[in-house]
Order: C-alpha cells, then structure tokens, then sequence
C-alpha cells in the first residue's frame, strides 16, 4: 500500500454543505461572546428543530403563539398547530394558555390547558422535543454557565469519566445550538478518544465522492495537530471500516497478515489501531429522536500507536460505538445548524420580498356610490402567485382584476408583480378591453419560462351597472342576484402566455341593484380539509348564496371563514384569492 501524501482531496458533502465548508464558515464566523449579556426583561428563550435559537421579549399584554404567520412567534413544525397557544400579561405574571391546539402545552414535561409561567419553565408543544421554549424573568442566558462547566470538564477528566462529560456535552450542544466551533468540538472527540484508548495519534477521515480519502483533521495524544506532512495513516484499515461500517480493532500488526506488508505501517511502525465509523444520522422525529440511517458511512475515526494495545481488545465496544456515534452525531448536527442558518437567512429574504408582495396588492379597496367591493390574497407558502387587483379608469369606471401564476414561490410572484406593472401601463390608456388583454398576453409570454402560464379575469364596471369582461382561462366568477339566481362569467378564451398573438372577445352584461359578483381562485374551492376532501363549487355556492343580502365586506369575511372552519389544521397547498363586488345601483 502506497503511503498517503497527507494533501487535502475533494470534500465529501455532507447534505447540502462539505464538512471542509463548515469548518471554514466556523473559522469566518465566530461563536457570540460569553460575556456581557445583556438582561431584557422577560423573554422566552426558543430553540428550533433545525438548531436554530433566538430570544423573544415578552414586552407586549397577548403573545400568540403557532404556525400561522398572523402569530408573534411563527414555528415550521409541522406538530405546531396554527394558533397554538397564548402568553397573557397579567400584573407581573406571565400565563400561558392552550388555545385548542391538537399537540397540546407541555410545562416541564407535563400537559397543562393554562399554566402561570416561572422562572426557567421549559414550554414544549405535544410529546416533541422541539420546539424548546425557556421562560427567563431577567432575560439572560441561562446557558452560558451550564456549557462552560462542560467545556472545563473536557479538559481535566480522562477516560470513561470523558466519555460520559463527551456525551452530555454534545447533547447539550444540540439543545442549544452551535456555542463554540466546528473545529473546537471535533479537537475535544479526537483528543477524548485517544485518551480514552491510550492512542498516540487521532485523525478524522472523510470518505470523498471520489472514494478518495479526505484527512480532515490529526492530532497528537499531546493535543496538538500533526502537521500535514505527517499524516499517513493504515488505508486498508479505513477503507476496510468504510466498507462495511463494523469498528475494527487491531491489538498488534505483526499479527494480522493483511497489513504486515504495508508500506505504511512499516514506516510509521505501525503495531495497533483502531477505526471507528462514522454514519449519518436521519432527520429528527417528531419526538425529537434522531435514528441513524443504516449503513450510510461518511467517514472514519481512526486512532493508532506504536505500541501494541492488548488493551484496545478489552474496551469495551458499547463505549466504542458511543464514541463513534456522539462523533458522527455532533458532525450531522453542525451540517443541520449551518443549514438551519441558510433556512433562516433565506426565510428573512422572503419575508422581505413578501413585504414587497403585500404593497403592491390594494391595501384598502375604494368603493363609490354605486359599488361595494373587498378580498384578499393569502399565499399558501411564504410568496404567492396570485394577483387581484381595483384600478380607476379614464372616465370613472373601475377596473377589477383577478389572475393565478401556475406554479408557486419567487418565480410565480415576480410574474405577478409585472402582471400588475403590465396592467397599470395599458389601463392608462384609453382601448377595448380585448385588445388590452391582447397586449399583455403578448408580454407575458415574452417573459413567461417553460411551463409558466396565467389564468386571468379582468372587468370593468360603469356605474350604470355595465360589467365588460374577458376571462382568459381563469375560473369562472358568479354572479348572484338578489333572487339567488346564480350565472358564471366565461368567454372560453385561452390562458394568457401559451400563444404569442391570441384574439380575446370580450362580454357585457347589466347588474342590478343588490347583485354580487364573486371572484376567486381555485385555492378557494381546491382547500383541503384534514380528511382530503375539497371545500369544492357546491359548497362555495350554498355559502355564497346564503351570505348574498349582505354587504360586501361581510360576505369576503363570511367566506373566508368558512373555507379556515373546513380546512381545519389542514395544510394548504394553493393561495386562497378572493374578490366581492356588491352593485348598489346608480344613485347619482
């Protein structure tokens, strides 16, 4: 066997992130200091699945609590329900109240329906782990004292005691998040491990996508690093663990015929070793456990003396494997932290843009003597590709306009907001409304990407009560009467951005005093239930129709809350887009 050259290889990845990539973002981005920090009051301390934590003052009398955006801490889990619970300021007391969610409020460990919050109580939300709430009256971190006690204790014990300190240090750690570095963590498991075994030399080896080996990091028994052109190591011993992720435990070369011959350990005088693997750990379950995913080995930790080790046969191998699995454990958790981190830099940009979404929808219908009008848009995800819109038009009549992006996220919104640009340039002049539908098809399939498309309604009412329409594709608006007769709004036109030049007929009909005209996407009657039935046409209609004699706003809100009592705690896969237009009739 060929000596290794000790050269940095390719990096093996590690999910989305190298582990060569972490330890350098370590290097750049130090932990936060220990000191000086500063009291804020009453604060929860709140620690995420994805490792993230952050400190939330509890300066306000309600703090709503779940997975909707409406609430002042928003959580991801999925066992989270949508409003969850409350904190209530009383006095100077702080309560906490269970809202009907379904997971329920854990103080402590033990279910409780409202609970008046002391000092250091720990909130988790049904039998999860995670999310991790802290209650602090001073606002300070309560967990600086507990990790530095840990971090000196890595440093005076040896053996199992080490071990033991080890494990509840890296538990610790994956409670509360990233507090010290990468390459600080992984120098305390080398440095145990070669005390606990009596080794003279540690490495972390990582398997490359190349099936080339990537020294990592090396140290002494003196805790210091080798330097890098001293790192050779027995390869068939790791790639032997590599390959079948069992421990191997060598006691004395000489007596193993396999490595006997190895350039390697020839000149190192090589005379024990031992390889421990190194697997991944899968994603946490909702009970915060993480299970380690079969056979997937990513690397190995390897310890070996010139010295043979009588002793390494008697260690014992639950030890071994604690050892090997706490490595592997702290390594899969730094990757899961860092892209926790990546996860919240990137929802903090669609937070923004979503801000950037929110005005540009009306902010507040306008109505006029003879109309009523109110809707809203709210995206299933973060950024939505649904567009509703009111515009006044040359002579007083008003423009109503509702379209759906297929597809979802930044792409879709971004077409919707040149949808909105497009509409605002052609409604400033004066022309048919087939030929301004014409024109902005034109447009959006000059910027459309393959496969994107809109379905589009736009209407403009006169205050005579004429409604002139083109309906490009979109689902078909009703029109209620005040004798509940119901008739659809369609001109069987194509969708806009499937054909560069389409021809768009346009229709009009006459309201009457007292008709609705409801617009909508098919996130409104395609909304799930929690048993995966769909709210559906009828259902939207019977509701419709039972709501007609009511003023505008009160029908958008009546429907709205009928399609959030359906769905429940139900996920919603599509935005939930809707518009009513009440005729008052012509009273000028």
């Amino acid at each position: 066997m060929e000596p290794t050259k000790g050269n940095r290889l390719a990096p093996t990845r590690l999910g989305s992130r190298t582990l060569p990539e972490l330890l350098e973002k370590d290097r750049q981005s130090p932990p936060p200091a220990e000191e000086g920090v500063e009291a804020i009051g009453p604060v929860l301390q709140i620690r995420d699945s994805g490792g993230t934590q952050r400190i939330f003052s509890l300066d306000r009398d309600e703090t709503h609590l779940g997975r909707q955006t409406v609430n002042d801490i928003q959580f991801l889990e999925s066992h989270v329900s949508k409003r969850h619970a409350k904190i209530v300021r009383e006095d100077n007391q702080f309560r906490i109240l269970d809202v009907g969610s379904k997971a329920g409020v854990y103080i402590n460990g033990k279910p409780v329906k409202e609970h008046v919050l002391m000092d250091g109580d720990v909130i988790t939300f049904g039998l999860s782990s995670m999310p991790t709430l802290i209650f602090s009256v001073s606002g300070g971190d309560t967990t600086f004292t507990s990790h530095s006690k840990l971090m000196s204790a890595l440093g005076t014990s040896s053996g199992e005691q080490s071990l033991d300190i080890l494990a509840r240090f890296l538990e610790f750690n994956r409670l509360i998040g990233n507090r010290i570095t990468l390459v600080e963590i992984l120098e305390n498991v080398i440095d145990v491990a070669t005390e606990l075994t009596d080794a003279e030399r540690g490495f972390l080896i990582l398997k490359a996508d190349d099936d080339t080996l990537d020294y990592r990091m090396a140290r002494d028994s003196n805790r210091r690093p080798i330097p890098l052109r001293e790192i050779r190591v027995s390869e068939t011993i790791v790639r032997e663990t590599l390959a079948s992720g069992v421990t191997r435990v060598v006691t004395d070369v000489l007596e193993e015929d396999s490595l006997v011959g190895q350039e390697s350990v020839l000149s190192l005088n090589l005379r024990s070793a031992i390889a421990l693997p190194l697997k991944t750990f899968s994603l946490p379950e909702e009970n915060g456990s993480a299970e380690m995913e079969g056979n997937d080995i990513f690397g190995v930790l390897y310890l070996d003396s010139r010295q043979t080790h009588a002793s390494f046969s008697r260690l014992d191998r639950g030890i071994l494997e604690t050892l090997a699995n706490n490595a592997s454990s702290v390594i899969e958790n730094a990757r899961l932290y860092r892209e926790a981190e990546d996860k919240r830099q990137m929802e903090e940009e669609f937070a923004r843009a979503r801000e950037v979404q929110e005005a540009l929808l009306p902010q507040k219908f306008w109505e006029t003597a003879h109309f009523e009008v109110a809707g809203s848009c709210t995206p299933c995800f973060q950024l939505g590709g649904d567009y509703l819109d009111q515009i006044r038009m040359p002579g007083g009549d008003c423009c109503f306009v509702i379209a759906d992006v297929a597809g979802k996220g930044m792409s879709a919104a971004l077409l919707a907001a040149a949808l909105q640009g497009m509409m605002a340039a052609e409604t400033s002049m004066r022309q048919p409304l087939g030929r301004l539908v014409e024109r902005i098809n034109f447009s959006i399939y000059r910027l459309r990407q393959e496969g994107r498309f809109v379905t589009f309604f736009c209407g403009i009412l006169t205050p005579r009560g004429e409604l002139t329409y083109v309906n490009a594709g979109h689902v078909p608006p009703m029109v209620i009467s005040r004798k509940k007769e119901i008739q659809t709004l369609f001109t069987g036109s194509m969708a806009l951005g499937f054909r560069q030049s389409v021809s768009y007929q346009e229709r009009t009909i006459r309201l009457d005093p007292g008709d609705v005209v409801f617009l909508y996407t098919d996130g409104v009657t395609e909304a799930e239930g929690d048993r995966g039935a769909m709210f559906g046409e009828d259902r939207l209609t019977e509701v419709l129709s039972s709501a007609a004699d009511r003023s505008a706003e009160e029908i958008h809100l009546h429907i709205k809350d009928e399609v959030d009592r359906f769905c429940g705690e139900a996920p919603q896969r599509d935005d939930v887009t809707l518009m009513v237009l009440k005729f008052l009739g012509n009273r000028s």
